[in-house]
């Protein structure tokens, strides 16, 4: 148990910067799905208003 939580503690620098690192890539992902989304409809909107 000892040996565990040495380790743990030896690399909690690397945990860190690796949850850092899955976080930022989460939230990217999910702003650049939202950003996508939005664009898709104001282009939908401008094609159908050039038709018009």
């Amino acid at each position: 148990m000892i040996a565990v939580l040495k380790s743990l503690y030896d690399y909690r620098e690397l945990m860190a910067v690796l949850a850092w690192k899955n976080a930022t890539l989460r939230y990217k992902q999910a702003y650049l799905g939202m950003a996508w989304t939005f664009d898709a409809i104001i282009c939908l909107c401008l094609a159908q208003d050039s038709h018009a």
